[in-house]
């Protein structure tokens, strides 16, 4: 749709007369002329100020200062990704591949997706993952020469000594585990998500692709500049690593798990409630209702028990209230 102009638009407006012919003349284009400044856009033309102004808004979705940091012992989850079946408490060994599959989401959000189904495991690893890089600006020097990488490509690069990393993620050093992280950074970097919301639609990289390094048995791993938008306009809540590393290794452990990134994403001073029939969407459940209920009664407990919570309950209504604890 052409943008509407109004009197005091540089524009040049023409009459028709009856046999169809303009009765003003084009004036003369002159050619763009661009000076040297902070800003490239700054040069431009009037006429050329409505794309100056989408270009802006385009790069302001990845001119982020990388991953956050954030308070110790905690990792940046984006709102969008918490609030979904993205990341899903399935049994392990259980995922499906998704071609484009529109994923359960909250009002005013399109989460679609492409890739091997992930879950909270793979969370874990994405978590973490991103609590390494946080600080690392984007576009650092990687090589060791002058970085000339084009501003919408940089990356932040972190190395990961994966006998360290599955310590951390509360995993012993075996074979069959070196295989399970191996297999969930190719899960990670070769998923594609697609976010459609009231102010942008963009396509998302989780981490690129993975290098390992034989000699020295570390991953080399890029955090993309895509990813650095999850964290704009503080759109992202902190996901205490030790709580969740300490859950009970028990079947509710996943639900736990997500129920505990669902709620890091709400804000800590006023109580939130939500439907039960809701929540087994939005995580993307399918077992009736009466067991769902049952098994997220266990992970709140497990939680509150945790510490996460200052207050938690599930009425008779099947409405989960909950309050954070501020500290």
């Amino acid at each position: 749709m052409a943008p509407s102009m109004n009197e005091d638009d540089d524009a040049v407006m023409m009459t028709m007369n009856d046999s169809g012919r303009a009765d003003a003349a084009l004036p003369k284009i002159q050619p763009l002329e661009f000076k040297k400044s902070d800003n490239p856009f700054t040069s431009l033309q009037p006429f050329e100020k409505i794309f100056r102004r989408d270009m802006e808004r385009q790069l302001s979705l990845f001119e982020k200062d990388g991953v956050p940091l954030t308070p110790e012992g905690t990792a940046p989850i984006n709102n969008h990704l918490a609030r979904s079946p993205l990341f899903s408490p399935i049994k392990r060994g259980k995922r499906k591949y998704l071609r484009g599959a529109t994923l359960a989401s909250q009002e005013g959000v399109t989460l679609k997706y492409y890739g091997e189904q992930l879950d909270m495991s793979d969370q874990n690893v994405l978590l973490h993952a991103y609590h390494i890089a946080a600080g690392i600006a984007p576009g650092d020097d990687i090589s060791g020469e002058d970085d000339t990488t084009p501003l919408i490509q940089k990356t932040s690069r972190i190395v990961i000594n994966r006998a360290q990393f599955l310590k951390n993620i509360n995993m012993t050093n075996t074979g069959k585990n070196y295989e399970w992280l191996h297999g969930a950074l190719i899960r990670l970097a070769t998923c594609l998500i697609e976010l459609d919301t009231k102010e942008y639609r963009a396509t998302y990289n989780l981490i690129g692709p993975p290098t390992f390094d034989k000699c020295t048995e570390e991953y080399y791993i890029y955090i993309p500049k895509s990813a650095f938008a999850f964290f704009g306009n503080s759109a992202f809540g902190y996901v205490n690593m030790e709580r969740r590393l300490a859950l009970s290794k028990d079947k509710h452990r996943h639900l736990a798990s997500w129920i505990q990134s669902f709620v890091v994403t709400h804000d800590k001073e006023t109580p939130h409630t939500f439907s039960l029939k809701y929540l087994k969407k939005l995580c993307g459940q399918t077992q009736p209702l009466r067991h769902f209920r049952a098994a997220f009664k266990i992970a709140v407990a497990e939680l509150l028990k945790a510490g996460e919570f200052e207050s938690a309950d599930v009425d008779e209504n099947d409405m989960f209230t909950f309050k954070r604890v501020k500290k």
